[in-house]
């Protein structure tokens, strides 16, 4: 029995969840990793926050990301994990639904899988489902370490979403201002061409004019 298995079982909870033994052979870790870790973050986020919370966006954000992580929650179809899946949920929700940006969803969910996958491996989670004292104190430990994890996340997106955003702004910007750069430039050209074109006739009326006083000249002396 694992971990996660045996406290289920010191809180009278149903784990009717089929967890790999990933200590068996390096074949079933990878496939835990794949089809664990990987394979379901990238398909429940796309289902659950970026189809059903885009749906019912209409209704309010709060609603949407609410109603979201419960269907999340409940299609899990496990006492165990209605709880802790719903406020994750929650979270992840959060995230995206700010950072309008669903990979960010996904990267903390595999992250989250995976992690998972690896725990198995450990005797000292397991020894967590004793509910000693100082089992209880790092579970303690350990959830606030995630809390400030996931809000050191939301920030660090949100900054790069705001990078985003300004470079974006940024880009717009520039292409507003290239048809007046460019009407500008075309202006200056002409402008341009037309001093030209008069300093080429004054140097022309001035050639002629000096070819009209030699002609004269030599007539004179002609005379």
């Amino acid at each position: 029995m694992n971990g996660f298995d045996a406290l289920m079982f010191k809180l009278n909870l149903v784990a009717d969840v089929p967890i790999p033994d990933v200590a068996m052979s390096p074949a079933i870790l990878i496939g835990a990793l794949f089809f664990i870790g990987i394979l379901p973050p990238i398909v429940e986020e796309i289902y659950y926050r970026g189809i059903i919370m885009s749906a019912l966006k209409e209704r309010g954000m709060t609603y949407a990301i609410v109603v979201s992580s419960l269907v999340f929650s409940l299609s899990h179809q496990n006492a165990a994990q209605l709880v802790h899946q719903f406020i994750g949920g929650l979270v992840v929700a959060y995230i995206v639904a700010k950072t309008d940006n669903l990979w960010y969803g996904i990267i903390i969910h595999m992250t989250n899988n995976i992690i998972a996958v690896f725990l198995l491996l450990s005797d000292w989670w397991a020894s967590l489902a004793d509910m000693s004292t100082t089992s209880t104190l790092t579970m303690a430990g350990m959830f606030v370490a995630g809390i400030g994890i996931l809000v050191g996340c939301f920030f660090a997106f949100k900054k790069l979403r705001e990078k985003e955003a300004q470079k974006k702004a940024e880009i717009k910007i520039q292409d507003e201002l290239q048809p007046e750069i460019s009407d500008e430039i075309e202006t200056s050209s002409i402008n341009t061409d037309t001093d030209v074109q008069q300093e080429v006739m004054e140097t022309q009326t001035a050639v002629s004019e000096a070819q009209t006083i030699k002609n004269h000249l030599a007539s004179l002396e002609n005379y």
